[in-house]
């Protein structure tokens, strides 16, 4: 959050920002909390469970805001919506079990794991919701000057968190390395998505993540060398049915 703070300020002054409004300051703190409270209910559901799983219970998430979508933003929920819908979930469940993700759950762990999933998952709805929110209250400029708004408060709101522990915290370079990249890599992200949050919930949020979530599972093959299988494959033919319905959704329905 540091690193992409950092880069969103760079950004913001090159932009023309209206930090006198109320409302960006309002919704960027307020995402700015919800962000690291998500990550680590997140990490906390891996460290006890199946990573695989809880990957797969976050990314529905975005379903929070595309089945609330036509009451909070009057947006149209037509019958190809879903039809895009469930081929999305499918595409997930494909890759959950291509992933080997129906590893039992210690019972021990059992409520600890499903809570922070729960949590995980909420979280991560409002998160989207924040994002057409922003879109709605403020329009499309002023971007980078929310995403500095919403990273560095989230520095804040961590450091506080860590502060409050009796424990000794300590940043070792490895880990100041991977936040580092996932930064710049979530900087990268956010803005674009704000840059996308004309276009309905139900076509930006399946394209946004079915687009990252095919390239993770392609990296994983071609980099880490993971055997390509046949859950694998179908995850792939459904993801690119997602992004293909979702790009053609408008002229479907124009007929």
């Amino acid at each position: 959050m540091l690193t992409a703070g950092i880069l969103s300020v760079l950004l913001a002054a090159f932009q023309h920002t209206e930090l006198g409004n109320s409302r960006l300051w309002l919704l960027g703190l307020a995402m700015g909390i919800v962000m690291p409270t998500a990550i680590y209910f997140t990490l906390y559901a891996i460290s006890h469970g199946s990573a695989a799983i809880v990957w797969t219970v976050v990314t529905l998430a975005l379903l929070i805001p595309i089945l609330l979508a036509p009451v909070l933003f009057h947006e149209p929920f037509r019958f190809i919506d879903s039809i895009l819908v469930v081929l999305f979930v499918l595409m997930l469940g494909a890759f959950a079990r291509g992933m080997g993700a129906s590893g039992p759950i210690p019972k021990e762990t059992w409520v600890r794991y499903t809570g922070a999933m729960l949590l995980a998952f909420l979280l991560n709805g409002c998160w989207y919701i924040g994002y057409k929110y922003k879109e709605l209250w403020i329009g499309p400029h002023s971007s980078s000057a929310f995403a500095s708004i919403l990273y560095l408060s989230g520095v804040v709101f961590a450091l506080a968190a860590l502060a409050v522990q009796k424990q000794k915290v300590s940043f070792l370079p490895s880990e100041w390395k991977i936040g580092a990249s996932s930064g710049v890599c979530s900087f990268i992200g956010v803005l674009s998505l704000l840059g996308a949050m004309s276009l309905p919930a139900v076509v930006v949020f399946p394209i946004s993540q079915g687009i990252s979530l095919l390239g993770a599972a392609m990296l994983t093959v071609l980099l880490y060398g993971e055997k390509m299988n046949v859950y694998k494959l179908l995850g792939f033919a459904l993801g690119f049915s997602v992004l293909v319905l979702s790009l053609l959704r408008d002229r479907i329905i124009g007929g």
